[in-house]
């Protein structure tokens, strides 16, 4: 068993859905993609799903192209979960940098019945009295909590038991090896879905005129929609476009910096503005995606992903509010 490799360049191991980007591509894995399991874990934990539903080459494909939905996961731990899910292992939080997040340094408090003081700081508290020769009893072992959320405790040993035993059961119980190396395209070709349900409901339900293309040709692949009313009336549709690269449209009514760096994964604004479609975009460049980012009053619309400027601006130009 010691020299049996459960991950190697080219061959991906494991759960699609959980498994890592460089997992699903076939290239070298590393404890990164632990991280990265263990995030998609947390969301399903939570009754979400990081990267939706479906088969298991349009998981691999999203889990590569597309950003994760962390909506399901309590507010208070969003960040470090989507830190997990990052698409770049370098920007993945170490397994020390986890433990430090989840298991904090607090200051002395008072004793509670389920964490009762040892019995040093009960003398210290205890008014003097006179002498006895009765032992001293000793103090139940305490246990160590998290307070990940208010009003409930969670023991910390038993919580990291549990994660790790998850990770493990995700990437092993699969048992479904894939091959990225066959063909010329090493990305996954994801499964066509039918968003029109989802788009009249988001349509319904948002705070602004949400978009969707008209008029492309169908060599253009639906491939993921999302609407989270609870999340900044989040809407998500992505695409495959016709040689296999990722665009997406994202909108929100989230802070607009926050939600630029999240839809482009850390694009930076140029000085380059078009009129398209009857609307003004900015070209963001420089992170994992290019992106068109138009700002309106009621939301912020991002067009982004792997494919060229010209694929987005053709998105971008297709877009229509009804």
């Amino acid at each position: 068993m010691e020299s049996t490799r459960l991950t190697s360049t080219g061959a991906a191991f494991g759960t699609p859905g959980f498994l890592a980007p460089e997992q699903a591509q076939g290239l070298e894995a590393h404890g990164a993609a632990d991280v990265f399991a263990l995030g998609a874990v947390l969301v399903a934990a939570a009754g979400g799903s990081a990267f939706g539903t479906g088969t298991p080459m349009g998981l691999m494909y999203r889990s590569v192209h597309e950003p994760a939905d962390v909506s399901a996961v309590p507010p208070n731990l969003r960040p470090l979960v989507a830190d997990c899910l990052s698409k770049d292992p370098a920007l993945r939080p170490t397994p020390e940098q986890l433990l430090d997040h989840l298991l904090p340094s607090t200051p002395p408090r008072p004793p509670t019945l389920a964490d009762p003081a040892p019995v040093e700081q009960a003398a210290a508290v205890m008014p003097a009295g006179p002498p006895t020769d009765a032992p001293a009893q000793a103090a139940p072992p305490t246990t160590r909590t998290l307070h990940l959320a208010r009003g409930k405790r969670y023991p910390s040993r038993a919580l990291l038991i549990a994660l790790v035993t998850a990770v493990v059961a995700a990437t092993l119980i699969g048992g479904a090896l894939y091959l990225s190396g066959q063909g010329d395209d090493d990305t996954p070709s994801a499964s066509a879905v039918d968003y029109r349900a989802e788009l009249l409901t988001a349509r319904r339900a948002a705070s602004y005129p949400v978009l969707a293309p008209q008029g492309l040709p169908d060599s253009w692949k639906a491939t993921s929609v999302r609407f989270n009313g609870e999340y900044f009336d989040a809407w998500h549709l992505g695409f495959q476009a016709p040689d296999g690269e990722y665009v997406a449209v994202e909108q929100s009514t989230q802070k607009p910096a926050t939600f630029i760096e999240e839809a482009s994964q850390g694009g930076e604004e140029t000085k380059t503005t078009e009129e398209i479609g009857g609307r003004t975009w900015t070209r963001y460049s420089g992170g994992r995606y290019d992106a068109l980012v138009h700002q309106a009053d009621s939301a912020t619309t991002v067009v982004a992903g792997t494919g060229s400027y010209a694929q987005l601006t053709q998105m971008a130009k297709a877009l229509k509010d009804s």
